[in-house]
């Protein structure tokens, strides 16, 4: 990464040479994982970068490469495939994915078999009701960068979705990132009829802050921060561990199954996913603070900086 932060003080040194008025189109928006601190402007111009942009600040070369590398967020696990794609191509589709609703009789031998069962529906839908081993990863605007994090490009995904609507905007979420081994969705029908046959549905414990500081002195409860690292950084819960979500499968190890597991962080949305994880891989007693860490300082609780 350092080498390219030096590429770009080069990039930058070409741009002073360039009319103010020149007209720049940004390659990547707000949100993108591509970077730290990504505007959210459509366009802009040289000459308000220049008056504007932290980068046209630093004075030497060393100092925009220090600048750049601190803070940069955990590039996501995907990343590989995507640049992968770029070099070859992707894989030629007749259109967009149009996911077909698979019949209820289907879902049991696929639970048998472990095969991914991946649940869109809003994280309290799934604390209330789901299917053992299936991962929650609800359709909001994080979606893509979750799964990418999350799910293998080698399998194939089945959804469990809310409807028509909902499994075709996951399946082309998916397909964005080069996930195309949709096969098709189960709708809330088939997640009833499958625990009236086999005992119930699945639950995730959700709990205040209250709940969860008594369970740490009480049941000696391990408690897992799932942010990045700069917010774990920024600050986090005395008491707690942390690991990133996108690494929880692969350093799961690092998480004890004899004790209860409470896991936040920043809203309760990230944490859920987490604990979903969780139990899919067997973990018995999982519990997601909800409110994470926005909660947290709303009342007056205390956190410490890592730093």
């Amino acid at each position: 990464m350092e080498a390219s932060a030096r590429v770009l003080y080069g990039s930058l040194q070409r741009f002073r040479e360039l009319p103010s008025y020149l007209q720049i189109f940004p390659g990547h928006g707000a949100g993108s994982a591509c970077g730290k601190a990504l505007g959210s402007v459509p366009s802009t111009t040289l000459g308000y970068e220049q008056l504007a942009n932290w980068a046209f600040r630093c004075e030497t070369e060393d100092d925009l490469v220090a600048e750049v590398l601190q803070g940069q967020p955990e590039p996501p696990v995907y990343f590989a495939e995507m640049k992968r794609m770029n070099r070859d191509g992707p894989a030629l589709l007749d259109g967009l994915p149009e996911p077909r609703r698979i019949a209820n009789d289907v879902l049991a031998p696929l639970v048998e078999d472990r095969e991914i069962m991946l649940d869109v529906r809003s994280r309290a839908d799934f604390a209330t009701g789901h299917i053992p081993s299936s991962i929650n990863v609800p359709l909001t605007s994080s979606f893509p960068t979750s799964c990418g994090w999350l799910l293998p490009y080698d399998r194939p995904i089945y959804l469990v979705a809310d409807g028509d609507e909902q499994a075709r905007e996951a399946a082309r979420d998916l397909a964005f990132i080069g996930i195309d081994a949709c096969e098709g969705y189960f709708d809330v029908a088939a997640i009833d009829a499958w625990g009236g046959e086999h005992g119930g549905l699945e639950t995730t414990a959700v709990l205040d802050w209250a709940e969860a500081e008594r369970a740490v002195l009480e049941e000696d409860a391990f408690l897992l921060d799932v942010r990045n690292a700069t917010e774990w950084d920024h600050d986090h819960v005395p008491s707690a561990h942390h690991l990133h979500l996108g690494y929880l499968r692969d350093r799961i190890d690092e998480v004890p199954r004899d004790r209860p597991v409470l896991l936040y962080c920043g809203t309760g949305n990230r944490s859920a996913i987490a604990a979903s994880v969780l139990q899919a891989e067997g973990f018995a007693d999982v519990r997601n603070i909800d409110g994470g860490m926005l909660d947290r300082m709303r009342r007056g609780l205390p956190t410490v900086p890592s730093r």
